[in-house]
């Protein structure tokens, strides 16, 4: 799977909160935004805190972009 920005950050939280339901090799996520801050707008669509304890271990997973 290859995702960017806005629709990167959503994968990791989409698969963190809910699984996956299908095999996949691998993801490629490039420039997902850090979602920091206590703004109402961003509460939404934050990562849980302990969102990398719900991705799959065995998953292999590229950031590009993030400096």
């Amino acid at each position: 799977m290859i995702s960017y920005s806005f629709g990167a950050s959503m994968l990791l939280k989409y698969l963190s909160e809910n699984g996956m339901r299908k095999n996949v090799d691998g993801l490629f996520l490039i420039a997902p935004p850090y979602w920091g801050g206590d703004e109402v707008w961003k509460q939404g669509i934050k990562l849980n805190e302990n969102f990398a304890d719900r991705i799959p271990k065995d998953l292999n997973i590229v950031l590009d972009g993030i400096y």
